[in-house]
């Protein structure tokens, strides 16, 4: 038996457009009752109440977790990709955000903490704070960045003197964000 051909993303919209409002209504609903990622994406699509904090919270634990001391490969830098790649496909502007910065936070944190890093690590948290700074840059307005800006500031404050010239980066990428003053 051979494999079943999946739907491309234009085939899925023609099969949509000739299903009714109601048949459309009943797909999008099972697969949120079906499925713990549709169902975080439609809650914070859609902002129900609560569920921006939540998702925040329940992705900073994940987080949180792979920079446990106890964790003998911590800190666990590809299950944080594997998270912030997750909370990008799945997630508003705002959450995805949120938890991208976490990353950064905690991983200079860490760094603060219990001393240098190894280049991929620092790397990670470059990688990541590149891309708020974009996602932030692609806004038509500074909204999101005022929500952040206090904690954008203390990032690039407390990483000023982490190794292999992290904190330099992380100012250079900082400068780089068109709604700062600078």
């Amino acid at each position: 038996m051979g494999k079943t051909k999946k739907l491309s993303a234009a085939e899925l919209k023609k099969c949509l457009r000739n299903e009714s409002w109601n048949r459309i209504e009943e797909i999008i609903c099972r697969l949120y009752r079906s499925s713990d990622q549709a169902n975080l994406y439609l809650n914070s699509l859609f902002n129900h109440e609560g569920a921006r904090e939540e998702l925040i919270d329940d992705y900073e634990k994940k987080l949180s977790r792979c920079f446990a001391l106890g964790n003998y490969a911590s800190p666990d830098m590809k299950a944080c990709k594997k998270i912030v790649d997750e909370v990008r496909k799945f997630a508003d502007l705002q959450v995805t955000l949120s938890v991208m910065l976490s990353f950064v936070e905690m991983g200079t944190e860490f760094t603060n903490n219990y001393g240098d890093m190894n280049e991929s690590f620092y790397n990670s948290l470059l990688n990541t704070f590149g891309q708020f700074a974009d996602y932030l840059n692609n806004e038509d307005d500074d909204t999101l960045y005022m929500l952040f800006k206090d904690r954008i500031d203390k990032v690039v404050s407390e990483s000023a003197y982490i190794g292999w010239g992290c904190g330099d980066e992380i100012e250079t990428i900082y400068h780089e964000i068109v709604w700062t003053d600078d």
